[in-house]
Order: structure tokens, then sequence, then C-alpha cells
């Protein structure tokens, strides 16, 4: 298998959006989710999630298919979860200390470990969905500078536009 041009890291929020079809206001998110898989199928891409990852779906509200799905996905050298490594687990830490510091909005532990683990291992780019909304603090918000690491945070991106034509022929 050749060596991936690009690693990209996968929250939990990408990982569920995935995993359950999840119905979202904006149809070509899911789209994007779809084209990243793709061309991580065709070994373009690598997917990696990190040690935190199991724990977030154990408390998910995901059906026990949708968990052996993603369980299966890691049986792929395609998709990997990445080892535990006590010097991310250190720029999680940092990353909250960073935040409570200045009086903002922490960053959630899981989000903090996910965001530790995407810099540790030098990930091209790190996707969610995570705008803030009723948890708190964005990851979108934090795209380029996260407690001074420099990560691209972004939502997965689509590059092929897909677009319905009506009355079309297959």
């Amino acid at each position: 298998m050749a060596r991936p041009k690009h690693t990209f890291y996968w929250d939990a929020s990408i990982f569920i959006a995935w995993l359950t079809d999840e119905q979202r206001a904006d149809r070509t998110e899911m789209d994007a989710i779809a084209e990243v898989i793709q061309r991580n199928q065709r070994g373009e891409v690598l997917i990696v999630a990190g040690p935190v990852m199991d724990q977030e779906l154990v408390f998910s509200t995901m059906t026990i298919e949708a968990k052996e799905r993603f369980h299966n996905a890691l049986r792929t050298r395609r998709v990997q979860k990445l080892p535990y490594d006590p010097r991310a687990d250190a720029i999680a830490t940092e990353i909250r200390e960073y935040y409570a510091a200045l009086g903002e909005k922490l960053v959630e532990t899981a989000d903090s470990l996910h965001l530790g683990y995407a810099i540790h291992y030098q990930v091209d780019q790190f996707h969610t969905f995570d705008d803030g909304g009723r948890k708190g603090r964005s990851l979108l918000a934090l795209d380029g500078n996260v407690a001074g690491y420099r990560l691209k945070i972004c939502k997965p991106p689509l590059t092929q536009l897909v677009l319905p034509l009506s009355g079309a022929q297959p």
C-alpha cells in the first residue's frame, strides 16, 4: 500500500456523523465525509483517531451496529487509532491550562485530548463539526492556533461539488 499523501484526524463528531448517516442541516457536510472516505479507500488519505475515541463512542447514543462498523474500520490499515503517548496527554493538559489561564471557556477534556494527539502526531488537518454549540468552546474557532500550536481545524473538505441534475439520464 502506498503511503497516503495526507493524514486527517477525525474527532468523535465526524465518526458519529459518518457511522449514523447523520441528517445534517447542510447536506454537503455528509457529502464531504463521503468524499474523504472515498479518498481514504483510494489510499490518498489516512484517517486517524486518538485513544479517547473508544470512550466517547461507548457513551454515545450510537447503535451497537454503528459501533461495530467503527471497530471494523479500525481493522483496516487506512483508518488507525493512534497509540497512547504521554507527550500527547501533556499537550492536552497544556491546552486546557492555557485557556483556563486566559479566563476563557475551557476546552472539554475529551476535546483537549483529541487536539493534543493531533498536534503531537502532526496531522495535516483536524476534522470536526464542533462549533461550540451547547458545550462551550468551538474547536472550529481554534483553526490555526491552539494554545500557540499550529493546527488546521476544519470541517471535512468537499473538493468535488456534486450537482443534482433534474431529468438527467444515467
